[in-house]
């Protein structure tokens, strides 16, 4: 599961810095369209990984009520600070700017494993941060900044524009240290839903309560079928069938 993790989050943190161009050293090809620039994104991975792997599971923020920890690995950025927010955007209310922090280098030994870290001393849950990010332009020496959420966060605020610090104990629901992955003799047996929250039961003859269409809340209910005549099962009741 670790190994899987640091696959994963080292291949997202690569595509996180490329789309706010801030890698550095390294694109598929020159701005002229021509192959003989410099390494390929694949190749960059590979290199990133090596020089600077990190087999910790700990990337993200880390709460506890004691203190939070803030983890990210950049290994082509220059400089990262950790900007804190009061709450998912400005236009909410008690909105605050909470101050920013300078990253420092994670080192194992003499050895610096790509990430930066930071610490905050204090309950700081339900608030929200973000990084800011400097690095070498794709192409050239240009050094760019850009302001980015946290790759590695489990919740956001409005559109993802900041992340948020949890107590992941409190969110849970009730099993879920238990919960088991299914795994199938063949990938083709499994079935994959794309469901829009809204399509899944806004309909008027979906069954489902009229304060509760198209909201989140038609997920909790059972029983419901096709204009309530209790023939055909809809919603949570179908997709169980």
């Amino acid at each position: 599961m670790r190994s899987t993790k640091k696959i994963i989050a080292s291949a997202l943190a690569v595509c996180m810095l490329a789309s706010a161009s801030v890698v550095s050293g390294f694109a598929a090809t020159a701005p002229d369209g021509s192959s003989a620039a410099v390494n390929n994104y694949a190749q960059a991975a590979r290199e990133l990984g090596t020089n600077y792997g990190y087999d910790g599971d700990d990337l993200g923020a880390v709460y506890t009520p004691q203190k939070t920890v803030f983890k990210i690995w950049s290994p082509t950025a220059t400089e990262v600070i950790l900007n804190r927010y009061a709450t998912g955007s400005d236009s909410e209310l008690g909105a605050d700017d909470l101050g920013k922090i300078t990253m420092t280098k994670l080192m194992d030994g003499s050895r610096w494993t790509g990430v930066w870290t930071a610490t905050v001393n204090g309950d700081i849950v339900n608030t929200y941060y973000t990084y800011t990010v400097t690095a070498k332009a794709p192409y050239g020496d240009e050094v760019q900044t850009a302001e980015t959420q946290d790759i590695y966060s489990v919740a956001t605020g409005v559109n993802g524009k900041r992340s948020m610090v949890c107590d992941l104990s409190k969110t849970n629901p009730d099993g879920w240290d238990s919960d088991k992955h299914v795994l199938l003799d063949k990938q083709t047996d499994s079935q994959v839903w794309e469901i829009h929250v809204k399509d899944f039961s806004y309909d008027k003859n979906s069954g489902v309560s009229d304060s509760n269409r198209g909201k989140y809340l038609a997920f909790t209910e059972t029983g419901t079928t096709l204009n309530n005549e209790g023939n055909v099962s809809t919603c949570v009741d179908y997709l169980k069938q």
